[in-house]
């Protein structure tokens, strides 16, 4: 299966979880590509396949600022994301309080919005935790990719690629 893993990151953190993510399907068989939300607009969701959104949290429960314009163009384009399977990484400090995860929240909300099919819960990892960011978006994403592939069925994963 195609996965496009969409990396929202301040201090790397995300772009260390999507390339343990990126190996760890690799080595399933998946195609997967790793792509920094620095220059990306909603066209993205025409790429083929299913997607994964990996981001902290930055400053007061924001979206780290290499995803700004791309949650802006989200909201500004409102592209119908109908059908798109989508799954969400979160990653955050608890000690932070209510604006914990938040960056996840924002993507989830925006894209619920957008009547994108979020795929199972989104993780929230939390970094005062005693699981590694890593480790937790590895088995996370493992998991995500079976209730992907529940959801399509074996025989219909050519199905994502008829947009």
């Amino acid at each position: 299966m195609q996965i496009s893993i969409l990396v929202a990151t301040q201090s790397g953190t995300a772009t260390r979880v999507a390339n343990a993510v990126h190996h760890a399907l690799g080595a399933e068989g998946h195609t997967v590509e790793v792509l920094p939300m620095d220059d990306l607009d909603a066209d993205v969701f025409r790429h083929d396949g299913a997607f994964l959104i990996c981001t902290s949290t930055y400053g007061a429960g924001d979206v780290p600022i290499n995803a700004r314009f791309f949650l802006t163009d989200l909201r500004l384009e409102r592209p119908n994301l109908d059908g798109t399977l989508i799954g969400i990484i979160g990653l955050g400090d608890s000690t932070f309080g209510s604006t914990f995860n938040n960056g996840g929240a924002r993507f989830e909300d925006m894209l619920e919005s957008l009547n994108a099919h979020i795929v199972g819960d989104r993780l929230r990892h939390d970094a005062s935790g005693d699981i590694g960011a890593e480790e937790a978006g590895v088995a996370w994403a493992r998991a995500w990719i079976a209730e992907v592939l529940d959801l399509v069925g074996a025989d219909d994963i050519a199905s994502l690629t008829d947009r």
